[in-house]
């Protein structure tokens, strides 16, 4: 990420968007700052709930206030990128986490239901985080180019 950062037109600051009450966040949002601080750029946290103005500038597939946004800028305030929530890996096996979860429990109810989802992806935490690191880098590389 450091040398993504020195290149001419690489990223110089970074933009976060979250909420601490957030699965997505907790498990995102200190990867996010590891890659600002290897990269040597500050970053900037915002609020989704008290920043709809920012966060609606950056909605998923133009309509969902999903969280973490990482948003990269040049030194100059120019836009290169963003990343949205999770990366691809994740978003897929969340669903079928999901999925499974209702197709073996016929009925469960809503608290018995996130119980479960939690206790499943945080077996997959660590997957994720290198995903997301692996998915950034990709994301600026091609961004920057």
């Amino acid at each position: 990420f450091k040398e993504l950062a020195q290149r001419p037109g690489g990223p110089a600051k970074m933009l976060v968007i979250g909420e601490d009450w957030c699965g997505d966040v907790i498990r995102g949002l200190p990867v996010l700052a590891r890659i600002a601080e290897a990269a040597g750029i500050p970053i900037s946290i915002f609020p989704r709930d008290t920043h709809t103005d920012i966060m609606d500038e950056f909605l998923k597939e133009g309509k969902y206030m999903s969280i973490p946004v990482a948003v990269f800028y040049t030194a100059d305030h120019r836009y290169i990128c963003h990343w949205i929530e999770r990366p691809e890996i994740a978003e897929k096996e969340h669903h079928e986490i999901e999925q499974a979860i209702r197709d073996e429990n016929p009925g469960i109810d809503d608290q018995a239901f996130g119980r479960e989802r939690r206790a499943r992806t945080a077996a997959k935490a660590d997957d994720w985080i290198a995903a997301t690191v692996v998915e950034l880098k990709e994301l600026l590389t091609k961004s920057i180019a």
